[in-house]
């Protein structure tokens, strides 16, 4: 459940932040 709320929150990220940072939130 923690994993999902977690995917759901880098997806928004993902799609707020400009695609350089796309990079950042694949790579730990």
């Amino acid at each position: 459940m923690a994993n999902l709320a977690r995917s759901i929150l880098m997806v928004k990220m993902m799609k707020d932040k400009p695609k350089k940072n796309i990079a950042y939130y694949s790579n730990p």
